[in-house]
């Protein structure tokens, strides 16, 4: 796999910054193992996922990513991670069920896409975005920008996302 090349710039998505909440720092710190293995993957997620939209190279073709997408293998998440790959894949599963992310199956390779990390963006830069092209992209309805960010931290259930 050949990895997109990210400039340094002053641009807010490339600042070097990467904002997280105070639910998912408790859980990095916390006693039990499996919500500190939560932080840590989702906070490996967050910090590889691409700032910009581009092609990279896998296997002699190019495959698209969008913004707040990464395109990895578990093998990579555990290496860097210090993690066994099978926690990995288990703690990717977790992610998804409280609606974190999404995982997308690319053959030897996973697509991971951060659900919210386009509402997280626009908050920070008072700036749209452009439309989303797939159904997993799209912005949340909702009567406005703070609603739609409440949402992001809240489990369809209503309770915080990081409670176990």
């Amino acid at each position: 796999m050949t990895k997109r090349k990210e400039e340094f710039s002053s641009d807010i998505r490339k600042s070097g910054y990467l904002k997280i909440s105070r639910a998912m720092l408790r859980a990095l710190f916390s006693d039990s193992k499996e919500m500190r293995g939560l932080a840590i993957v989702l906070l490996c997620v967050q910090t590889f996922a691409y700032f910009s939209d581009g092609y990279i190279s896998l296997n002699h073709q190019s495959v698209y990513c969008r913004a707040g997408e990464w395109i990895t293998s578990y093998t990579e998440v555990a290496e860097l991670t210090g993690m066994d790959r099978r926690l990995v894949k288990k703690y990717l599963q977790n992610l998804e069920e409280r609606g974190f992310l999404h995982v997308y199956d690319l053959g030897n390779y996973k697509r991971i896409a951060l659900t919210g990390w386009e509402m997280e963006i626009l908050q920070s830069t008072n700036s749209p975005l452009p439309a989303a092209t797939s159904d997993n992209r799209q912005p949340a309805v909702g009567s406005g920008l703070l609603d739609q960010a409440g949402r992001f931290y809240q489990s369809p259930e209503g309770g915080e996302r990081w409670t176990n």
